[in-house]
């Protein structure tokens, strides 16, 4: 629906220019004529400008691809005439307003769109022939959050301008948030990385970064914000090749007190499983007794334990190729008694399984 509605309106908005041939600038742009039918096609076209992020592709990989599209339609209708012109005026030319339509369209978080906004969709000759000077407004406002010698006023400034907080510098490894919490203890660079909080930066990457780098008062602070806490921070405390990891008892003791119940779950899964891609099982009972302390689901646990457990032992399924393979060999006369008491041992064993569990079977 949003593609053929954009058909529409791009048919509207070139309808409009003066002659197809004619090179449309500020300069010789028309005034509007008192006209009803304009009226209704303004009102049309407006919105589809002021809105841009709603009629443009769905979010995805090509980012580039969303940001000319914005950059193209934003263009075209302020190109039409004088009124149009100057009623986007904002959406050409002003970094807070491009800061939120970049936000809203692009799908990774954070944002590196310096190439984005400053050489491809935002400087394409053959099309508009103009830049989005909000964009690189935008850009150039949040290059310099980077700067060393920032201060908590000049963050404010330069945030109140248009500058991007959920950003990463083309130079840099981090994006801004974790560039700061990882820059020092010196109190003053705390103090920016607790301001950037304080104005809203998404902290839900950073977490992770602070404990493997040892970043104590930092983990204190970012834990107020109630970030999310998944399994890739959960490792960071007690992964093998974190034991050495100085204050670990403290850092795992704060991330428990700050713990919602769903991530509570996820840390007692995590003390046997690293990785859910990998279906590695350890085994952990005193971490585990942590969590089921602060009152982890271990029903949910148990549930996640035993539907890896078919593909860390041996296969449950008809159509996968253990069975068939077994069924296969056994139609043609195989035997190995080796082979069946090892089966016989895992069927013994399964049958532990399942008393285990029978015997906490509500009545």
């Amino acid at each position: 629906m949003n593609k053929i509605f954009l058909v529409i309106i791009c048919t509207f908005t070139f309808s409009f220019y003066i002659s197809p041939m004619e090179t449309v600038t500020a300069d010789n742009l028309q005034p509007i004529s008192a006209d009803y039918h304009y009226d209704a096609k303004k009102k049309i076209l407006l919105e589809l400008a002021s809105n841009v992020h709603l009629y443009i592709p769905e979010k995805n990989n090509n980012n580039q691809i969303s940001l000319d599209t914005a950059a193209k339609i934003i263009f075209s209708v302020s190109f039409v005439n004088q009124d149009l012109y100057k009623t986007l005026e904002d959406m050409r030319t002003n970094a807070i307003t491009a800061r939120s339509i970049i936000t809203k369209i692009t799908n990774k978080n954070p944002i590196n769109f310096y190439h984005l906004a400053t050489r491809h969709c935002l400087d394409d000759e053959q099309t508009i022939g103009y830049k989005w000077h909000g964009a690189i407004e935008c850009s150039r406002l949040s290059n310099e959050l980077y700067d060393e010698k920032l201060t908590q006023n000049q963050l404010e400034e330069l945030f109140s301008k248009g500058a991007m907080l959920e950003y990463e510098h083309t130079n840099s490894y981090n994006d801004l948030l974790t560039y700061w919490a990882l820059r020092s203890n010196d109190i003053a660079d705390i103090k920016i990385f607790e301001k950037l909080l304080e104005l809203g930066a998404n902290h839900n990457n950073t977490l992770s970064a602070i404990i493997s780098d040892n970043k104590i008062q930092q983990l204190k602070i970012i834990l107020k914000y109630k970030p999310k806490i998944d399994q890739s921070d959960w490792k960071s405390v007690f992964y093998p090749n974190r034991l050495n990891l100085p204050n670990k008892k403290q850092y795992l003791k704060l991330l428990l007190e700050h713990a919602t119940k769903e991530e509570l779950n996820e840390g007692l899964i995590t003390c046997f499983n690293h990785n859910k891609e990998r279906h590695l099982i350890y085994y952990q009972p005193k971490l585990m007794k942590k969590f089921i302390k602060k009152e982890a689901n271990i029903h949910v646990a148990l549930n996640f334990l035993t539907n890896i457990l078919p593909e860390t032992t041996c296969p449950s399924f008809d159509e996968h190729a253990f069975n068939q393979n077994l069924i296969f060999l056994c139609n043609n006369g195989a035997f190995d008694q080796k082979a069946l008491d090892n089966l016989k041992t895992t069927r013994d064993l399964f049958n532990t399984f399942i008393n285990a569990i029978e015997k906490n079977q509500p009545s």
